[in-house]
């Protein structure tokens, strides 16, 4: 399933500071982020990458807000 939302839920190995707002574009499965999809953070963080699980595994993309960009495969 394809969506955009408003996500509420906290990552496992990600804190989120309570003012942070993230929206989430992409591939749902069973309520949870798996498959493609883009994740964007109003503190200038933004996942562009595979997930499974609510959490970034395989390939992706990270652009921190500075414009430092890191890429490579998680899990």
């Amino acid at each position: 399933m394809l969506g955009t939302h408003r996500c509420d839920i906290e990552l496992q190995d990600e804190q989120l500071d309570g003012n942070v707002v993230e929206t989430y574009t992409g591939e749902w499965k069973n309520d949870k982020r798996t498959g493609f999809g883009v994740s964007e953070r109003t503190d200038g963080l933004k996942y562009e990458g595979e997930w499974y699980n609510n959490k970034k595994y395989g390939y992706g993309v990270t652009t921190f807000k500075v414009r430092y960009v890191t890429h490579g495969w998680w899990r």
